[in-house]
């Protein structure tokens, strides 16, 4: 009798479960890495002062951080597809706090370009990735909710560890024990990381399971003909090519997408041998490009939705960067109200996160339009912070930034996936973080000039 093979049991651990614990690691791991880019601001007026420079120079060190932070993003989405996103994330952890550990010895500015803004910016880049990607892999019917809750954590980030921050180089009178305290707290990021599932956790859990009752004897000996046939069929099922897309409809999304990133995987590791050294490269790049997700850059709609990512980053870090500064510089703030200018921008931005993250799971169809709006009244809002002239309106301009900013970060993660498929989050994630990336290294030193 043949065998027969049953429908798989849903997944507990997608849209509940486990996926609440990554949803608070992701949460935890944001909080104390957008807490610290918010701080960037603070940072900024130090470096200024302690190496004496100029303002487009000691901004030059937040904008390489945050540029190098999501310009490696195509690197990190080929790591998490090669590996997984606990071994990528543990990595960047290891790496960023080397890299806030070196920068204690800085004795130039230049310094600081290399070991704040490019080596911790490297491993910021390998934990932000998998923060976006593990999520999505956990849920469904409730992705955006959890998607919003998860990067909420940027704003309480802000909210906590800028005045935090201010206190820290009071006390030490100098940023550097504020950085060698910062660096413990984001050690505690790769504690965080070991919450994520290993590689290939959901194809495991989601296989159809064999009636091994149902399986007929063989009265074959183990090397007759018969039986090495036998033998080639088992061996093919666990090839994971082999795998048909009618099988594949029974697994849900989350399965799919790792069974991709598998095949991906698959294809780089077993290259064929080949005569040719020219085929060997050609094959190998032409693999390499597509864990990279590369192709997507013959999607128009890519094109498009890069572009509106791209523009709304040259001018999007300015605020975290230079609100500080603009308060206490015009005199209508002290440092301590200065800070909460930037924890009011990180509280709403909370908001404007989890808010419209439930607004998305209820009216799923309104997506592309909620984005527009909040992307305009973010651009508008920014364009007349020139005629901020006293506390107040500051405060309420740092409150509708945030809130709309921090909207059209989740709203973006969510729109990837109703465009381009959960399969290619990790792909599409990665190449808007390399655009984002240009637009953050170019546009905060100008704007400092």
């Amino acid at each position: 009798m043949p065998s027969s093979s049953s429908a798989p049991p849903p997944d507990p651990n997608i849209d509940g479960g486990w996926g609440w614990a990554v949803v608070f690691s992701t949460f935890t791991v944001r909080f104390i890495m957008h807490g610290f880019f918010l701080c960037s601001g603070i940072y900024y007026v130090e470096f200024r002062e302690y190496f004496n420079t100029t303002s487009g120079a000691a901004s030059l060190v937040m904008s390489i951080l945050l540029g190098t932070t999501n310009i490696i993003g195509p690197i990190a989405s080929a790591l998490v597809t090669k590996y997984s996103c606990r071994t990528v994330s543990i990595t960047g952890s290891v790496i960023s706090c080397i890299g806030l550990l070196l920068s204690l010895a800085a004795p130039c500015i230049e310094y600081l370009y290399l070991t704040l803004g490019l080596i911790t910016g490297f491993g910021f880049g390998l934990v932000f990735l998998p923060t976006i990607t593990s999520v999505a892999m956990h849920f469904e019917k409730k992705r955006a909710t959890a998607m919003g809750i998860s990067s909420a954590g940027s704003g309480m980030g802000a909210l906590f560890l800028v005045p935090f921050t201010e206190w820290l180089i009071n006390y030490y009178n100098g940023w550097k024990g504020a950085l060698l305290i910062t660096s413990g707290i984001v050690m505690h990021c790769l504690v965080l990381s070991l919450f994520y599932c290993k590689k290939y956790a959901f194809v495991r859990r989601n296989e159809p399971v064999e009636n091994s009752s149902d399986q007929p004897e063989s009265d074959s000996s183990p090397n007759s003909p018969d039986s090495l046939e036998s033998n080639k069929k088992k061996d093919n099922k666990h090839n994971i090519r082999s795998v048909s897309e009618t099988d594949m409809k029974s697994y849900n999304p989350a399965s799919i997408s790792e069974l991709n990133i598998m095949r991906s995987a698959t294809r780089l590791e077993t290259l064929p041998p080949v005569v040719g050294k020219k085929n060997r490269c050609l094959r190998f790049s032409r693999n390499l490009c597509k864990m990279l997700g590369f192709s997507l850059l013959k999607d128009h709609v890519f094109l498009v939705f890069s572009l509106s990512r791209l523009l709304q980053y040259f001018g999007a870090m300015i605020p975290n960067l230079y609100l500080y500064h603009q308060a206490t510089e015009l005199g209508i703030a002290t440092s301590l109200q200065a800070s909460l200018l930037i924890s009011i921008l990180g509280l709403s931005n909370t908001a404007g996160k989890i808010l419209f993250g439930i607004f998305a799971d209820l009216t799923s169809s309104n997506v592309l339009y909620t984005y527009i709006i909040c992307l305009l009244i973010n651009g508008i809002a920014t364009m007349v912070t020139s005629f901020l002239t006293n506390y107040y309106m500051m405060a309420i301009y740092s409150f509708v930034f945030g809130l709309t900013f921090g909207a059209t970060i989740n709203l973006t993660s969510i729109l990837s996936v109703k465009l381009f498929g959960l399969e290619k989050i990790s792909n599409v994630s990665g190449l808007i973080f390399l655009f984002t990336g240009f637009a953050i290294a170019i546009g905060s030193p100008v704007a400092g000039e």
